[in-house]
């Protein structure tokens, strides 16, 4: 739409005065100008109709114009305040939606000044690290997060942090990077973070999110572990099992047929000790989603005693001792209960390796429960390492020069079988004193 200026000619008689009434005072008709002025500013259109009078000033110059330009500036200046206010509450809506959105954001989110100051710390961030604003706003960013890299060399500094560096001087911006974070009470967690920065010229800002890592990195960590024990375990009985054959198969060589049985039962058992490997994982991944369990009510002698022949055979440095007061029957799948027994009789031996001897004790025999617990005097489980020695893929590091190799499954699957059961299971153990598993299954009632 354009402006556009439009006169509208009326005729009008004044009515004379005095002696002159009736007389016209001129003998042309006046004309009184209608200015009408269309103004587009943004969504609407002003429209703005002056009334001009046929008025001069006592040197001749007319009013009309003046008084048309002083209507138009105040009229743009009206225009102009009330688009100032309306651009303040769409500032206002944007910094609250904004607000709106650090505040319900699971990641952390916080922003720096240009002199490296914390000025925002959202609720994420917050719940993440233990820190209330008070505690990180309006100070260096380096001071409150003190990051390190995974060798604990420090990262948080004026001089090495890329994200400073980019802050004060610009340049490429930094992508992503990953910190170790001492938080709240001292506990020290992963952090990767996200930097992206703002600027309108003169001033420039950065907007950082952050999330927890701690559990991914842990997750690889056991992977990684999971792969070194599984290669371990698997190379082993594969590398014993090949040295016999070739043994047996030189063209050269002539054995007894004592030895030929020596190594054939060497290599039935590596042959066996892969077996439980693969069974293991599979079992591990069957009983992640569900477990069939055939149980009866029925006594543990037998599984017990199976168990600890079993495990008797691979050891000539352990006793096995048995303290049963009464023999209470349980309901329970003997096939699952014969592998929780082995497997934790197992784990005595090899957390033992200078011998001694484990015990196999019931620990309660009372009217709905009965509990069973398996102990041994060996190097024992680290204290931050006992909540986790259930989790799958955990191998419990005891920090001995002689690596202990084990796929890290176990007792995922014995804590499994146990909870199918209706039982619990736990651990008691100090380091360098021994272990001792505890676990419970449901009484089998007598009945009339």
């Amino acid at each position: 739409m354009t402006a556009a200026f439009t006169q509208l000619h009326i005729t009008i008689r004044k009515p004379c005065s005095g002696d002159n009434r009736g007389r016209l005072m001129s003998k042309q008709a006046k004309k009184w100008k209608i200015n009408t002025i269309p103004l587009l500013f943004g969504f609407f259109v002003v429209i703005i109709l002056v009334v001009l009078f046929p008025l001069t000033t006592p040197s001749g110059n007319s009013l009309s114009t003046s008084i048309a330009v002083i209507v138009m500036l105040a009229l743009l200046a009206m225009y102009i305040l009330r688009q100032i206010n309306r651009l303040e509450r769409e500032l206002e809506r944007e910094h609250a939606a904004r607000n709106a959105i650090l505040l319900s954001i699971a990641d952390g989110v916080f922003t720096l000044d240009q002199t490296y100051t914390i000025t925002s710390f959202n609720e994420s961030a917050q719940e993440i690290t233990g820190w209330l604003p008070e505690d990180v706003l309006h100070r260096k960013c380096y001071e409150v997060f003190n990051g390190k890299d995974h060798e604990g060399r420090m990262l948080c500094s004026e001089s090495r942090c890329d994200v400073l560096k980019c802050l004060r001087f610009g340049g490429l911006v930094p992508s992503e990077f990953i910190m170790d974070v001492s938080i709240k009470d001292g506990v020290t967690k992963c952090l990767k973070f996200f930097p992206s920065f703002q600027s309108d010229g003169d001033t420039t800002v950065a907007t950082i999110v952050f999330r927890d890592i701690s559990k991914m990195r842990e997750y690889e960590i056991l992977r990684q572990d999971f792969m070194d024990s599984m290669t371990h375990e698997l190379r082993t009985p594969i590398t014993t099992i090949k040295a016999y054959v070739a043994t047996m198969r030189h063209p050269k060589a002539h054995f007894e047929k004592e030895a030929i049985d020596s190594f054939l039962s060497i290599i039935n058992g590596e042959s066996d000790r892969l077996s439980r490997i693969v069974d293991n994982i599979l079992e591990a991944s069957r009983i992640t989603h569900r477990i069939d369990l055939n149980t009866r009510a029925m006594t543990l002698d037998a599984v017990i005693n199976e168990a600890v022949e079993a495990v008797r055979k691979t050891t000539t440095v352990h006793t096995f001792e048995l303290s049963f007061k009464s023999h209470p029957k349980v309901y329970a799948d003997s096939k699952q209960m014969r592998y929780v027994f082995t497997h934790l009789l197992t784990n005595a031996v090899r957390f033992s390796p200078d011998g001694g001897e484990v015990i196999l004790m019931l620990e309660e025999d009372q009217k709905d429960v009965v509990a069973l617990s398996i102990e041994d005097h060996g190097i024992g489980i680290p204290f931050n390492q006992q909540k986790k020695i259930f989790e799958t893929f955990h191998r419990i590091d005891v920090g001995t020069t002689k690596k202990i190799y084990s796929v890290g499954m176990g007792l995922y699957i014995v804590k499994r079988i146990i909870e199918a059961h209706g039982g619990i299971i736990w651990v008691e153990s100090t380091p360098g004193k021994g272990s001792k598993f505890t676990f419970t299954l449901p009484r089998a009632h007598e009945t009339n």
